[in-house]
């Protein structure tokens, strides 16, 4: 979150799982609400009217749609789950590359088609 908040980033870019951008999403709200803990976000949390930047996710698995979601499924350090949901943590945009798909091992490939 430091490198983001010194970077001032306009637009934060997620291409990975969709751990990986929940962990994107999780990270621009810090960006955007430093003084807000995960735990105390609710959906009637207030987001910025004008964010100071923006969200592309481009999952490279498919399955959950994170990247058209608001919902965030972290992990403590304990190991507990965080989940959270805030309308204004979906992506602005999101693109689907089914090339990406080439390097998911197979196993969790087949997993994800099912």
């Amino acid at each position: 979150v430091d490198r983001v908040r010194s970077a001032g980033p306009d637009w934060i870019c997620a291409v990975g799982s969709g751990e990986l951008i929940d962990a994107a999403k999780a990270m621009r709200l810090r960006y955007e609400l430093p003084t807000v803990a995960l735990e105390e976000v609710t959906p009637l949390t207030e987001f910025p009217a004008t964010p100071r930047s923006r969200l592309v996710a481009i999952p490279a698995t498919s399955g959950r749609g994170r990247e058209v979601s608001g919902a965030v499924a972290l992990e403590r350090a304990d190991g507990s789950p965080l989940e959270l949901f805030l309308r204004e943590l979906a992506p602005d945009w999101a693109m689907i590359d089914p090339r990406l798909a080439r390097w998911v091992p197979t196993g969790r490939g087949i997993d994800l088609g099912l």
